[in-house]
């Protein structure tokens, strides 16, 4: 193993400490395949969590709970959500904490408010999930989104936030390390959303 992939499980293995998850097949093929590729995942997580640092959050399509209980840890009350049942099943089974939720639903079936709602690896950005966010987010409340640079038309996903939150800040992922400015290595971008309309 090269330092560079000795370093990124070391990285790992100080998230999860002794904790054992079950994982679905996207991740496991992602952890097993294309390791650098999910530890990269929890790098993004993590920061997301330490951008949003204490409140309560939803995060959208959840799977099977990795990324709702790092953002617990980091964050507090968390509620994870998403419509594939054998997902949440296994997120249940994977976390049990007072401070975690999970719930086979829609963003738009929650009637509670969030201080921040975050959704990783969007495909394709939909107006209506915008629009649903800002309704169930406290008044200073943010969305935090995360793209596949293959995924990401800016132009099209700025026209679409800024018709409901005055503030976009981009963030680029390469390989862990997150920053304000992109390169040709960038494999992820993260979307800020706050200040709603």
């Amino acid at each position: 193993m090269d330092r560079e992939h000795k370093l990124g499980w070391d990285k790992a293995k100080n998230i999860f400490g002794k904790h054992a998850i079950t994982v679905g097949n996207t991740n496991e093929n992602k952890f097993l395949s294309a390791p650098n590729e999910f530890i990269e995942q929890l790098a993004i997580y993590k920061f997301t969590g330490k951008m949003i640092r204490k409140g309560k959050v939803l995060d959208s399509n959840c799977g099977e709970g990795l990324s709702t209980w790092i953002l617990a840890k980091e964050c507090g009350q968390t509620m994870g959500i998403d419509t594939r049942e054998k997902l949440i099943t296994q997120a249940k089974n994977n976390w049990s904490d007072p401070i975690i939720e999970f719930s086979t639903t829609e963003l738009q079936n929650i009637q509670q408010k969030f201080n921040a709602i975050v959704q990783f690896n969007t495909k394709n950005l939909d107006e209506q999930f915008i629009k649903n966010a800002t309704t169930r987010l406290t008044e200073n409340g943010m969305v935090l989104l995360s793209f596949k640079t293959n995924n990401f038309n800016e132009q099209k996903i700025t026209e679409i936030i800024n018709k409901y939150f005055h503030n976009i800040l981009l963030f680029y992922s390469t390989n862990g390390n997150i920053q304000l400015s992109s390169s040709k290595a960038t494999n992820y971008i993260i979307v800020l959303c706050c200040n709603k309309k």
